[in-house]
């Protein structure tokens, strides 16, 4: 009789197991969009918000390319650098994604080492903005009044 209960338990935890193992395996990110993708990042910063882990209006951007208009919206942001992976991190903005694939400079570049250091950067619509090697805050800066 014994040994039911102990069986019972062992084929619980077994089970327990096996449905985290199949929920892990579920996810398959490269098999979706970049709009699914870009959808799933956004739900994920929202939920962030909600528990309090990020400012309201704030979030996180990682190294990548980004199109401003397409992955990320036209604006007046504050970049705060959270985590550098190498000496130097760097931001540049560029007039297109040809001037990227062609080798062209970037119209802006900022570059920095220090953990916290902030830039104010506009983001126009087909305007390109490269992240290498760190993690940003992003937030979106409040109406600053007159601007040349």
């Amino acid at each position: 009789m014994k040994r039911i209960p102990a069986l019972m338990i062992a084929m619980l935890l077994l089970c327990a197991c096996g449905l985290t193992a199949l929920a892990e395996g579920e996810t398959d990110l490269s098999a979706m969009t970049n709009e699914e993708l870009l959808e799933l990042r956004q739900a994920i910063g929202a939920e962030l918000t909600a528990r309090g882990v990020f400012a309201e209006g704030q979030d996180e951007i990682y190294p990548g390319v980004y199109e401003v208009g397409r992955d990320i919206r036209a604006g007046d942001f504050l970049f705060t650098l959270k985590e550098g992976y190498r000496t130097w991190v760097e931001l540049r903005i560029y007039a297109s994604i040809e001037d990227i694939e062609e080798g062209e400079e970037a119209e802006r570049e900022y570059v920095t080492s220090e953990l916290g250091e902030q830039f104010n950067l506009l983001l126009e619509d087909g305007k390109v903005l490269s992240v290498e090697d760190g993690v940003f805050l992003v937030a979106e800066r409040e109406n600053v009044g007159w601007r040349p």
